[in-house]
């Protein structure tokens, strides 16, 4: 009996030392745990990894998913670049999360609630990488942000500065004490850097490493733009700024996008309009189209004067030679603003806009371009009328190929010709031809010329079709393109003149009323001091073909 007793004795103090020492372990590496935590300590980006998988696996997944554990998962993304690897692992964590989101239960957590647990429970403010930025509250994440794209500009701006515009550039570090190695060093260390600011929220933290990363792209264009010229300088902050997209694509366009702030203004000008307010940016847009409307409302009124002004110059040859000299110096430049402003506005812009004030906004800035390329046309017409009438019109003929030629402004064309929904289209029968002696630039204004009318001419989705041949006979060769359209046609009456000055058919006008009649009294002489010839076939509301002639080499 006593025996018994002493053995229940001895096992019940054995268990009790047994549970006593499990306690003691289990506390223990809980308090190393939050010990750890509290220091400034960051670990790898893979060690992050295993972390978050092996508790969301563990906590959220329920291990339903395709995923079970860790190890498996591992071995699809040990297969991956780190780029890849961590835009698989977030794809990997986006399903996860989906799926959790769509658990009915009522203590299921939001989205933003469950990535605020997951930082908590696996630190992800310690961790390096671009896969744990997806957990951290906004202003550590755009800290983050700010560091990565830093580190890009580092690398790049290493190979492609002198050591002593690299040193210049990276001296504004010196003011936090950063021991910065001019050689040798693939990338800044931040770890050291945020030990300065370490005693600081990371509100505080993120508006340090702000200003110090903004005062490092300042001088880093500066010393750029002196070491390497501006235009190398500038795609130096445009590769950097694609790379760092093409890595960080899924936190999202808007988040980084945000990294622009810290950019110097003046560069990458298209993408900070995403970053811009909506209010701020209909308020641009509304006062950019107000003054473009503006100005093209007293370009208008010069042109209504140029009208009056051509019919006197039809009078008076003196006055016309010396209105055209003047008008087409004043009116170059301001044109060619408001195109291009035009065309910014249509092209990059428009997306942005409310779909209710899109419409009204769009047919505003295509008359603008249509109008600014209209003059444009006109005014570089004039001066090659104004340089026959004085007879220093030449040629700078040299061998080189039609078909280039043709090809180049079919190309430049090709916007216009969708935007009426026009077919155009370029057939060359042959893929070798022979060369001529001709004048590049009068060539291909003579390809616009006619294939300008021919778009604007041709009712929508018609069609425009160049082709090009080359024949032989007699021992000469002649390379011959062919300009058809299926538009309006010209009558037969007006074919005779239809290459004279200030000439323009009538059922023209009714299509087009802006023109002056000009072009073809350019093509032909264009083509005529070539040695060839220009011929044209036409039938009423059924289409148009130019013919054209020169001699090959």
């Amino acid at each position: 009996m006593i025996d018994k007793f002493v053995i229940e004795l001895n096992t019940f103090y054995t268990s009790g030392f047994v549970l006593f020492v499990g306690a003691a372990v289990f506390f223990g590496l809980r308090l190393a745990v939050l010990f750890f935590r509290h220091l400034n300590l960051r670990y790898s980006a893979l060690g992050f990894e295993r972390a978050l998988f092996t508790y969301v696996i563990s906590n959220v997944s329920n291990k339903k998913g395709p995923w079970r554990e860790y190890k498996e998962l591992q071995k699809t993304l040990d297969r991956l670049s780190p780029t890849q690897r961590d835009q698989e692992a977030a794809s990997i964590y986006f399903q996860i999360e989906d799926n959790y989101l769509l658990q009915k239960s009522r203590h299921k957590l939001s989205r933003e609630g469950l990535r605020t647990k997951i930082f908590k429970a696996c630190s992800a403010q310690k961790a390096d990488g671009v896969f744990a930025m997806i957990f951290l509250p906004q202003h550590l994440q755009m800290l983050r942000l700010y560091e990565h794209f830093v580190d890009i500009l580092f690398v790049k701006s290493k190979l492609l500065l002198s050591a002593e515009s690299f040193k210049k550039t990276i001296s504004v570090f010196s003011q936090i004490n950063y021991p910065v190695k001019f050689s040798g060093e693939e990338s800044l260390k931040w770890r050291i850097i945020e030990k300065t600011f370490s005693d600081r929220d990371y509100e505080h933290q993120f508006e340090e490493i702000k200003k110090i990363s903004t005062q490092f792209t300042a001088k880093l264009l500066q010393y750029s733009i002196e070491d390497i010229g501006t235009d190398r300088a500038e795609n130096l902050f445009r590769e950097a700024y694609q790379d760092f997209k093409q890595r960080h694509l899924f936190i999202g366009a808007d988040t980084i996008a945000q990294v622009l702030h810290i950019i110097p203004e003046g560069i990458l000008s298209i993408e900070r309009i995403s970053i811009l307010p909506k209010a701020d940016l209909e308020e641009a847009v509304r006062s950019r189209t107000q003054e473009l409307e503006s100005a093209l409302g007293k370009v208008e009124e010069q042109r209504k004067l140029l009208d009056r002004a051509l019919a006197d110059l039809q009078r008076n040859d003196v006055l016309k030679t010396e209105f055209i000299d003047v008008i087409s110096h004043q009116f170059r430049t301001p044109l060619s603003v408001i195109r291009w402003h035009s065309e910014l506005l249509e092209d990059n812009v428009m997306s942005y806009m409310p779909s209710d004030k899109a419409d009204d906004i769009k047919e505003s800035i295509k008359a603008l371009y249509t109008k600014s390329v209209f003059l444009i046309d006109l005014l570089e017409d004039l001066f090659d009328v104004l340089a026959l009438e004085k007879e220093s019109f030449l040629l700078n003929k040299q061998p080189c190929q039609l078909w280039e030629i043709i090809t180049d402004v079919c190309n430049e064309m090709q916007k216009d010709a969708v935007k009426r929904s026009i077919k155009l289209s370029f057939d060359k029968t042959s893929p070798i031809f022979s060369e001529a002696l001709l004048d590049k630039e009068k060539i291909a204004r003579t390809v616009r010329i006619l294939l300008r009318n021919a778009i604007q001419y041709t009712p929508e989705n018609g069609s425009v079709k160049v082709n090009i041949i080359e024949t032989a006979s007699d021992g000469a060769k002649t390379i011959t393109c062919s300009i058809e359209d299926t538009g309006i046609g010209i009558p037969a009456e007006e074919i005779p003149n239809l290459f004279s000055r200030f000439h323009r058919a009538a059922n023209a006008v009714r299509q087009v009323p802006d023109g002056a009649g000009i072009g073809l009294y350019l093509v032909k002489k264009f083509v005529e001091g070539h040695g060839g010839k220009v011929e044209v076939f036409s039938e009423l509301n059924k289409g148009t073909k130019f013919v054209i002639s020169l001699p090959a080499v």
